[in-house]
């Protein structure tokens, strides 16, 4: 089934992505919208916009489907190696003390992102220092690949063989993460734009996130990553994304990354 949608038809789903989860879709992402709107229709046997809408209102676990469809989710490990040795050059050598290390990954897709930034605190990091990263992603679907941990080789082609062999074993021809990696990430359904679900991190990596997200949403999706930052902890996003004047952090330079730092208060 191929459905032609109106501009008002398709505004409707528009308007409610942006007022549930902050998403915007510019007109260059309106294809992309209605081919996804399209495909959800088509498996659920509707052949209109209204009565797609009805379903989504009756459904409570269609609009989870439906951000499934219209939601980029595809990943692979060590994407933009440059932002992780940032990570191993840069960040890691301010981490003292010897609490554990608080990380969130938000927007972490189907968990690649994560399990990337564990081997390489991992690696980097002093064999006896602790730390834990908390993966979120408002996409059920993806987060269920994350928690299974299973992925094609395809997926994993910039994993050296070292770390293969550390990380990873063979499930019938496919990479399966290791128990000793599982055990430091956590994956929770959770949107940027919402309270904090961790609190005093050390490190954020919202990568790639923002661009995807209203004015208003992306205003409160910051707020969000300052709240729940440490004083002197750090935040990566995108390269291609900025934060505003007056964000609360201060900006780092460094090539390889966009690094942002929550300042300490003058009196620490």
């Amino acid at each position: 089934m191929s459905y032609s949608f109106t501009s008002h038809e398709r505004d409707v789903f528009k308007d409610l992505l942006t007022e549930r989860f902050g998403l915007a879709f510019e007109e260059h992402r309106h294809r992309f919208l209605e081919s996804g709107l399209a495909g959800r229709m088509e498996d659920c046997g509707i052949d209109s916009a209204a009565a797609y809408r009805r379903r989504i209102e009756n459904d409570g676990d269609e609009l989870s489907r439906l951000i499934d469809a219209v939601t980029n989710n595809l990943s692979r490990f060590f994407r933009n190696r440059g932002q992780l040795q940032a990570v191993t050059d840069f960040i890691v050598p301010e981490f003292t003390g010897g609490r554990a290390i608080s990380v969130w990954v938000a927007g972490c897709a189907t968990g690649e992102e994560p399990y990337s930034l564990a081997m390489t605190l991992a690696d980097s990091l002093p064999e006896s220092a602790d730390f834990h990263i908390t993966a979120t992603d408002i996409s059920r679907r993806a987060l269920k690949i994350a928690l299974a941990g299973t992925y094609s080789p395809r997926r994993a082609r910039a994993v050296s063989e070292s770390a293969r062999t550390r990380y990873f074993s063979d499930d019938n021809g496919r990479l399966s993460v290791s128990a000793s990696l599982r055990r430091r990430v956590s994956f929770v359904e959770h949107n940027v734009i919402e309270a904090p679900v961790v609190h005093d991190a050390d490190l954020v990596l919202c990568r790639n996130v923002l661009t995807y997200l209203a004015p208003q949403a992306r205003r409160a999706a910051i707020r969000t990553l300052r709240e729940s930052i440490a004083a002197g902890g750090f935040l990566i996003i995108g390269n291609s994304e900025t934060l505003p004047r007056g964000s609360g952090f201060n900006a780092i330079t460094t090539p390889p990354a966009r690094i942002y730092r929550r300042p300490c208060p003058p009196s620490e």
